[in-house]
């Protein structure tokens, strides 16, 4: 198993807005959630909301098969629940996922040691 995690900016005044929808993502439409994760192949999901800068950044971390394979996944299925997930990810992050580059990233340093 693989893990990916990010930093994503919360667009200006989004924060209470964020933790709502997260809270839809745990409560109402949870169900949903977990089988766009499963989808995916991801097997563990945790965010974290801090402030930086000035504003709100959240952690993403994902642990996958395939880690690299989420974001074009969430870029480029019709499936409706990801669609309106790319939809929150505009409003609350402006990101456009169907037009983000993939960065690899370069293990630097790892402790304890992986085998």
């Amino acid at each position: 198993m693989a893990a990916i995690t990010s930093a994503i900016p919360l667009l200006p005044g989004k924060a209470e807005a964020w933790r709502r929808w997260i809270q839809d993502l745990q409560g109402s439409r949870h169900a949903e959630y977990v089988a766009a994760l499963s989808r995916q192949g991801v097997s563990a999901a945790r965010f974290w909301i801090s402030e930086a800068g000035g504003g709100e950044v959240i952690i993403v971390y994902f642990e996958a098969q395939d880690p690299d394979a989420i974001g074009t996944t969430w870029a480029t299925s019709q499936h409706p629940f990801d669609v309106w997930y790319r939809q929150k990810l505009q409003e609350f992050h402006g990101l456009d996922v169907t037009q983000m580059r993939r960065y690899r990233l370069d293990p630097v340093f790892i402790w304890p040691e992986q085998e």
